[in-house]
């Protein structure tokens, strides 16, 4: 997959310095852009407040801000406290929702944990689960627990549902329930399906009789790090867990996008890519959000509404066939005019209650002349009281070899910070599609949903064989 990098917008006088050919009233901009930072106290150079955005624009790990933040600060992943992680306990309502998404990451970040009673719950998730992509989650977090944990936790309900699970009819859940049953026998198996049903066969009761044991020692052992006391008690964080609630919340009410891409000359690579993909895109994009709908803006100087908000993958498909990338011998382009389109209700008619999502994908800035309005028309915009959330903006830079917020397009790290979202730069013209989804359910679930995504590929080219 490309190298994504999420990028934290930074002050408007480094990004805008970098436009070649620039004229004099460039300082003007960015000396209007810094009066904007202080009527809004969320545009360029000033971090959003995470209770700003239902996602928070918050840089997820693995990626690389431009400046290091601390435990706590705005744009720092959300934490009960500085250093702890949320409670184990804390995942387990999600992992019991309806949403298959919602359980699926909240098993993948379990995956990551060691302390007590992570078994416990991936054990009491497996018991009921029936989809073979959470499945498939949940028995990779079981991989390669010690036997301790498993026994004390686990117990005979977890390794009869394993062994059950070795009949499954998906191929990589029986590869995946097989790997996590092997350390429960006492003695060393081969991994052999057949071999574990016979030991199970036989060695059911004397496993009760070792769980039952292993539960006393963790017990007692709770008993002496607590010093004798009979209770414990423990802080759930509930900000860690307040992104599971936006999960929830894109099930009920819906996630909407406009994407604003840039049809000049330049993007051809882009756009082609982008045509090959997105169908395979829209319809992962359902799968994880049911009530998705996407509407298309394009433009070079001009904007145009390619196709309002919908859910129709072959109607999209068609207007990304229609885009031929042409044009653009000026350098700048009507960035302002695209999203002026995709705020306007008429013209690509968002849904009042849907989490709403703007990405702005090009290679060029808008016209300076145009840049103070356009921001001020973020703001007045974003918080429209027609609708139950804040839009959010993205912005994608897409030159060629773009790593670092020195490559940003100038202006999209200012048009991000104002529509408090993330500053992206692409990679590999071929991720587009890819980066658009992850994009969409934003920052904080970026490096989850692109490893699950992996998972995803690996499990469909498998098959239930």
């Amino acid at each position: 997959m490309a190298d994504v990098r999420i990028l934290v917008a930074v002050p408007a006088p480094v990004l805008t310095s970098r436009l070649p050919r620039r004229r004099a009233v460039g300082a003007r901009v960015t000396a209007g852009l810094a009066g904007l930072a202080c009527l809004a106290g969320a545009v360029v150079g000033v971090p959003a407040r995470a209770a700003d955005d239902p996602f928070g624009p918050v840089p997820p790990p693995g990626m690389r801000p431009v400046a290091p933040e601390a435990p706590g600060a705005p744009g720092a992943p959300a934490r009960g406290t500085a250093d702890a992680p949320a409670d184990v306990a804390a995942y387990r309502a999600w992992l019991q929702r309806s949403d298959w998404l919602c359980r699926a990451l909240a098993a993948r970040e379990l995956r990551l944990r060691s302390d007590d009673g992570v078994v416990d719950a991936l054990a009491a998730t497996l018991a009921t689960e029936d989809d073979a992509r959470v499945l498939g989650v949940v028995l990779a977090a079981l991989h390669g627990r010690n036997r301790d944990d498993l026994l004390a936790e686990g117990g005979i309900g977890l390794a009869n549902r394993l062994v059950g699970l070795l009949a499954h009819p998906h191929s990589v859940v029986r590869q995946r329930a097989l790997a996590a049953l092997l350390p429960m026998p006492p003695v060393r198996l081969p991994a052999d399906a057949t071999r574990l049903r016979d030991w199970w066969a036989r060695g059911k009761d004397g496993l009760a009789v070792e769980a039952t044991l292993a539960q006393e020692r963790r017990e007692a052992r709770r008993r002496a790090a607590r010093g004798g006391l009979a209770t414990e008690s423990k802080t759930v964080a509930p900000l860690a867990m307040r992104r599971y609630a936006d999960l929830e919340r894109i099930e009920r009410d819906g996630l909407e996008v406009v994407v604003c891409l840039d049809q000049t000359g330049s993007m051809e690579a882009v756009i082609e890519a982008a045509k090959a993909s997105i169908v395979r895109l829209v319809r992962r994009m359902k799968d994880l959000a049911p009530r998705f709908r996407v509407g298309l803006v394009t433009y070079d100087d001009g904007a145009y509404v390619r196709l309002a908000l919908t859910t129709d993958e072959a109607a999209l498909e068609r207007e990304f066939q229609r885009v031929h990338a042409a044009g653009g011998g000026d350098y700048e382009e009507g960035v302002d005019k695209a999203l002026a389109l995709a705020f306007e209700q008429r013209k690509v008619a968002w849904s009042r209650k849907a989490l709403r999502v703007i990405i702005v994908v090009g290679d060029a800035p808008p016209h300076d002349d145009d840049a103070g309005p356009m921001m001020r028309m973020i703001l007045e915009k974003r918080d429209d009281p027609m609708f139950e959330s804040p839009v959010r903006i993205d912005t994608i830079t897409t030159i060629p070899g773009a790593r670092t917020a020195a490559d940003l397009v100038p202006y999209f790290g200012d048009i991000a910070r104002t529509g408090r979202g993330a500053a992206l730069v692409l990679g590999s013209a071929g991720e587009l599609a890819t980066e658009l989804l992850l994009a969409s359910f934003g920052p904080a679930w970026r490096t989850a949903l692109r490893d699950l995504l992996d998972d995803l590929e690996a499990f469909d080219a498998a098959g239930a064989r």
